[in-house]
Protein backbone atom coordinates (compact mmCIF):
# COMPACT_ATOMS: atom_id res chain seq x y z
CA UNK A 1 0.00 0.00 0.00
CA UNK A 2 1.19 3.34 -0.88
CA UNK A 3 -0.38 6.03 0.84
CA UNK A 4 0.45 9.76 0.54
CA UNK A 5 -0.78 12.70 1.62
CA UNK A 6 -3.90 14.83 0.75
CA UNK A 7 -5.69 10.68 0.82
CA UNK A 8 -8.60 9.56 2.78
CA UNK A 9 -8.20 6.62 5.02
CA UNK A 10 -10.14 4.23 7.33
CA UNK A 11 -8.66 4.25 11.17
CA UNK A 12 -10.56 2.65 13.98
CA UNK A 13 -14.03 3.05 11.93
CA UNK A 14 -13.87 6.70 11.36
CA UNK A 15 -12.03 8.20 8.34
CA UNK A 16 -9.67 10.90 8.22
CA UNK A 17 -6.89 13.05 6.09
CA UNK A 18 -3.46 11.79 5.85
CA UNK A 19 -1.82 15.19 6.47
CA UNK A 20 1.79 14.35 7.09
CA UNK A 21 4.16 10.95 5.99
CA UNK A 22 7.04 10.05 8.11
CA UNK A 23 9.39 7.91 6.49
CA UNK A 24 11.05 5.69 8.98
CA UNK A 25 11.92 2.07 9.21
CA UNK A 26 8.25 1.95 9.33
CA UNK A 27 6.07 4.29 7.54
CA UNK A 28 3.66 7.07 10.22
CA UNK A 29 0.92 8.31 9.14
CA UNK A 30 -0.22 11.71 10.89
CA UNK A 31 -3.94 11.67 10.32
CA UNK A 32 -6.61 14.40 11.50
CA UNK A 33 -10.78 13.92 11.11
CA UNK A 34 -13.55 15.87 12.39
CA UNK A 35 -13.22 15.22 16.13
CA UNK A 36 -9.96 13.87 16.50
CA UNK A 37 -5.94 13.28 15.02
CA UNK A 38 -3.70 9.95 15.18
CA UNK A 39 -0.62 9.20 14.69
CA UNK A 40 -0.49 5.66 13.06
CA UNK A 41 1.61 2.92 11.01
CA UNK A 42 0.35 2.84 7.36
CA UNK A 43 -0.31 -0.97 7.94
CA UNK A 44 -3.10 0.13 10.59
CA UNK A 45 -5.31 1.95 8.24
CA UNK A 46 -7.61 1.27 5.11
CA UNK A 47 -7.04 3.57 1.69
CA UNK A 48 -10.85 4.78 1.46
CA UNK A 49 -9.80 7.58 -1.71
CA UNK A 50 -6.52 8.29 -2.78
CA UNK A 51 -6.48 11.58 -4.45
CA UNK A 52 -5.40 12.92 -7.23
CA UNK A 53 -2.18 15.45 -6.86
CA UNK A 54 -2.13 18.17 -9.52
CA UNK A 55 1.04 17.93 -11.49
CA UNK A 56 1.85 21.97 -10.68
CA UNK A 57 4.49 24.05 -12.31
CA UNK A 58 5.80 27.53 -11.41
CA UNK A 59 4.23 29.86 -13.24
CA UNK A 60 0.71 27.50 -13.20
CA UNK A 61 -2.49 29.55 -12.14
CA UNK A 62 -4.47 27.90 -9.67
CA UNK A 63 -7.80 27.86 -7.33
CA UNK A 64 -7.48 27.45 -3.69
CA UNK A 65 -10.31 25.53 -2.58
CA UNK A 66 -11.55 25.02 0.82
CA UNK A 67 -10.90 22.21 3.15
CA UNK A 68 -12.95 21.35 6.41
CA UNK A 69 -12.15 22.73 9.85
CA UNK A 70 -10.33 19.70 11.45
CA UNK A 71 -7.42 20.24 8.48
CA UNK A 72 -7.17 23.61 9.05
CA UNK A 73 -5.32 23.48 12.35
CA UNK A 74 -1.60 24.58 13.20
CA UNK A 75 -1.26 20.91 14.48
CA UNK A 76 -1.18 20.00 10.59
CA UNK A 77 2.33 21.91 10.07
CA UNK A 78 1.18 23.59 7.28
CA UNK A 79 -1.85 25.65 7.55
CA UNK A 80 -2.02 29.14 9.69
CA UNK A 81 -4.96 31.11 9.68
CA UNK A 82 -3.92 34.13 7.38
CA UNK A 83 -4.47 30.96 4.63
CA UNK A 84 -8.24 31.47 4.68
CA UNK A 85 -8.47 34.49 3.08
CA UNK A 86 -6.91 32.81 -0.02
CA UNK A 87 -9.94 30.11 -0.32
CA UNK A 88 -11.95 30.77 -3.86
CA UNK A 89 -9.30 32.97 -5.31
CA UNK A 90 -6.62 32.23 -8.27
CA UNK A 91 -2.97 32.42 -7.41
CA UNK A 92 -0.09 32.20 -9.49
CA UNK A 93 2.46 29.24 -8.62
CA UNK A 94 5.37 30.85 -7.20
CA UNK A 95 7.64 28.04 -6.28
CA UNK A 96 7.02 23.85 -5.69
CA UNK A 97 8.53 21.09 -3.83
CA UNK A 98 7.88 17.38 -2.84
CA UNK A 99 8.69 18.28 1.47
CA UNK A 100 9.75 14.35 3.04
CA UNK A 101 6.91 14.68 5.21
CA UNK A 102 4.25 17.16 4.14
CA UNK A 103 4.07 15.80 0.49
CA UNK A 104 3.45 18.19 -2.46
CA UNK A 105 4.01 21.75 -1.59
CA UNK A 106 3.40 24.89 -3.54
CA UNK A 107 3.76 28.65 -2.62
CA UNK A 108 0.84 30.98 -3.40
CA UNK A 109 2.11 34.90 -2.88
CA UNK A 110 3.45 33.78 0.92
CA UNK A 111 2.39 30.91 1.77
CA UNK A 112 2.39 27.29 1.23
CA UNK A 113 -0.13 25.01 0.06
CA UNK A 114 -0.68 21.36 0.03
CA UNK A 115 -1.22 20.64 -3.59
CA UNK A 116 -4.51 18.40 -2.94
CA UNK A 117 -6.81 21.24 -2.06
CA UNK A 118 -5.35 23.51 -5.37
CA UNK A 119 -6.67 23.07 -8.91
CA UNK A 120 -5.01 23.97 -12.01
CA UNK A 121 -6.72 26.15 -14.02
CA UNK A 122 -5.60 26.35 -18.03
CA UNK A 123 -5.68 29.93 -19.59
CA UNK A 124 -8.37 29.08 -21.75
CA UNK A 125 -10.64 28.63 -18.51
CA UNK A 126 -10.23 32.00 -17.52
CA UNK A 127 -12.73 34.16 -18.84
Amino acid sequence: MDIKVGDIVEYQGGRYRVLRCLQKSKKKLHLFGDFSSALVYESDVKLVNSIKIPTLNVGDTVIVHDVPACEKTALNGVWVGAMNSKIGKTFEVKKCINHDEYGPLALLDDRWFRTYHLEKIDDYDIV
